[in-house]
């Protein structure tokens, strides 16, 4: 049995964009079945100013990891929010095993 990713995609001052929604929930969804095999739910939320900022909050069982990017255009913003995600998930498997 596969664990369920529940996204909650919210865009601010902005149009919703299909193609960014399952750009989202590829790129999270890749990284999270590595790590955990169990529902979660995935907040994140879009906002469009000067630059493209994105915040994502995920609620684990032991804690909840926010992390937050910006930069010209939301792809970009999606990779570097990726590779943060990627490390905090590493850095805190790695402190749930040393304990």
């Amino acid at each position: 049995m596969s664990a369920d990713l529940n996204f909650k995609i919210t865009y601010r001052n902005f149009e919703q964009s299909d193609a960014l929604n399952e750009a989202i929930k590829k790129r999270f969804s890749s990284i999270l079945k590595k790590f955990y095999n169990r529902d979660l739910m995935v907040n994140v939320v879009l906002k469009k100013t000067n630059l493209a900022f994105m915040e994502v909050s995920i609620h684990l069982p032991n804690f909840t990891l926010v992390a937050s990017a910006e930069d010209k255009n939301f792809y970009t913003v999606l990779d570097k929010l990726k590779a943060i995600v990627r490390e905090q998930l590493r850095r805190n498997k790695e402190k749930l095993h040393d304990h």
